[in-house]
């Protein structure tokens, strides 16, 4: 599955339970999936679950696992099993070729914004949009210590395409040199031979036609 059809697919129906998801809780989970180390020391399927379990639990108001476990069911048909949501996203994962994590904040990004994101647009400006500028920011002809397979796993867990809110945060001219950074990470071919934290020329190039 590519992409563009994945993306496609994720722009699907949360129903009237997105409705019990307040704007704080929002906010938290998209800090949470834009800024994950900060939150977790180890990014594995074990924290994350453990995470959003405390939070719930702390919250009371989010039922983030029943919201969870009904949208990847719409979406996705995949139904909850005796593994919960957990293994819904473990089951999508295998399905895309992917890492756990990366699909969790795949659809979790996409569940917090399936309906009205008005009251999110300052927030989603502050954690989306500047962590693209970030991840671009690490493309450095001299090598960058953050720019490895987290980097690029990080850029597809984020880099929503196929939304239309996303779209909305750049100039056209943005836009079009994210979508072909996009295109390149897509393809894994992000990284110069000759030394692992050092990307390509064409990303280089990219980058400077970003910034200009």
């Amino acid at each position: 599955m590519n992409k563009e059809s994945t993306q496609q697919e994720f722009a699907g129906n949360t129903g009237s339970e997105q409705t019990k998801m307040t704007t704080e809780d929002k906010i938290l989970l998209l800090r949470f999936i834009s800024r994950t180390g900060m939150y977790i020391t180890l990014q594995d399927t074990n924290n994350v679950v453990s995470f959003i379990t405390g939070y719930e639990m702390g919250a009371k108001s989010c039922d983030f696992s029943g919201l969870y476990k009904r949208f990847v069911a719409d979406t996705f048909k995949i139904q909850s099993g005796a593994t919960g949501w957990p293994g819904q996203i473990e089951m999508l994962s295998k399905k895309l070729s992917q890492s756990w994590v990366q699909t969790f904040k795949q659809v979790t990004l996409q569940l917090i914004t399936a309906n009205d994101v008005d009251d999110l647009q300052e927030e989603l400006n502050q954690t989306i949009k500047t962590r693209i500028q970030v991840l671009i920011e690490r493309i450095d002809a001299k090598g960058n210590p953050w720019f490895h397979d987290s980097w690029s796993e990080e850029w597809l867990s984020l880099c929503a395409l196929g939304c239309d809110w996303f779209k909305q945060l750049w100039t056209p001219e943005e836009l079009s040199a994210i979508q072909s950074i996009d295109q390149v990470v897509s393809s894994k071919k992000t990284v110069a031979d000759t030394n692992k934290n050092v990307p390509t020329q064409e990303l280089i190039a990219l980058k400077e036609r970003f910034n200009q």
